[in-house]
């Protein structure tokens, strides 16, 4: 059960969909909406996404409860007909990214249908929570965290405390060859143009050092761009390659002015994954992926130290052994897809 299907900046749903297909799990797609960005999206499942019946619309307009989740009367409506429809197709378990109308639709469906019904919380959904966020993580069957950090904000605020199951991405065959130079710099991140990513910080230090190049995989906005700073967003598929042509990741995360943060972006394991050191923040679950062996954790907000770590990383053999560590972190620490879906599968009591 999805808010949006497909997005481009939803990889770690597709992943868990197409390793769930791999493993003989069918899976279906209830969507309440798309996004536009969902053109670039490839590596795609080939799960059929839900269109409930106009009987199963019917028969919804019958169906008691739901007043209590905030939603137009024709979402708790079109949630009963998918419950409906997952009874008629026997249906075992609803399972919700976010909490927010995805888990609000899925409780719904799955009390006219009768069966559990669970939710994975991942950042923003926690820390600018839904009206019914807490009741969803407390009844939710499990309730699922991507990050310790997560877990633990969760028990404070709502009086919960979820599993964890962390994201995790495919390993990549090929890995970076670090660059000698140590005079020129090409840094990357991967991000959406969001407060909480903090790339301004990362836009004004390339445009103060004429010796330091930026590529930017997302969509910031066109007048961002400039002779030494390229952006667009890219098909999943090709991130790793446009990864491997770049020396050092940077993704100077912070918390946004609404209290919205990252949980542990799936962007610093991709980049680990092909042996780039990365530059990013403490804050929310990044500490728990990202260390000074791996990379340089600063302090949010502070440009001095944003420099200081960029300066650092001009030394070849100090990127080239932090890159190492990286790649090595994710392999030993298991920051899959693989070991993500057997952790749901747990999660879900599935043999």
């Amino acid at each position: 059960m999805l808010r949006y299907w497909p997005t481009l900046s939803e990889t770690f749903v597709a992943r868990e969909l197409v390793e769930l297909e791999r493993r003989g799990v069918a899976v279906s797609v209830a969507r309440i909406g798309a996004r536009d960005d969902g053109r670039l999206a490839d590596e795609l499942p080939r799960c059929r996404v839900v269109q409930p019946s106009v009987r199963d619309h019917v028969k919804a307009l019958w169906e008691k409860g739901g007043l209590d989740e905030p939603l137009r009367l024709r979402h708790r409506l079109r949630a009963k007909a998918l419950g409906s429809w997952a009874a008629r197709e026997r249906v075992d378990r609803i399972h919700a990214h976010f909490v927010g109308e995805a888990s609000a639709w899925a409780r719904l469906a799955a009390g006219v249908a009768q069966i559990p019904w669970s939710v994975t919380a991942h950042a923003v959904d926690l820390y600018r929570p839904f009206p019914t966020a807490g009741v969803h993580l407390r009844e939710a069957r499990p309730a699922i965290v991507v990050s310790e950090a997560g877990a633990t904000y969760a028990e404070q605020r709502f009086g919960v405390r979820p599993q964890i199951v962390r994201c995790g991405i495919r390993l990549p065959v090929e890995t970076a060859k670090p660059s000698t130079d140590a005079r020129t710099l090409s840094l990357v991140t991967v991000a959406r143009w969001t407060e909480k990513k903090g790339l301004p910080a990362l836009i004004d230090l390339v445009r103060s050092d004429s010796t330091l190049r930026l590529r930017i995989i997302g969509d910031a906005p066109d007048e961002v761009a400039s002779a030494r700073i390229e952006v667009g967003s890219l098909p999943p598929s090709q991130v790793s390659r446009e990864l491997l042509r770049h020396d050092l990741f940077v993704l100077p995360c912070r918390i946004a002015s609404s209290g919205d943060r990252d949980g542990i972006p799936v962007a610093l394991m991709e980049a680990m994954a092909v042996g780039l050191p990365v530059v990013s923040t403490r804050v929310g679950g990044v500490p728990e992926l990202v260390d000074d062996a791996v990379g340089w954790l600063i302090s949010p907000d502070s440009p001095s130290q944003l420099r200081e770590a960029v300066d650092e990383a001009r030394d070849p053999r100090k990127r080239r052994a932090r890159g190492r560590a990286a790649r090595l972190r994710v392999e030993a620490d298991r920051w899959t897809v693989e070991r993500q879906v057997d952790e749901l599968l747990q999660a879900w009591g599935a043999p």
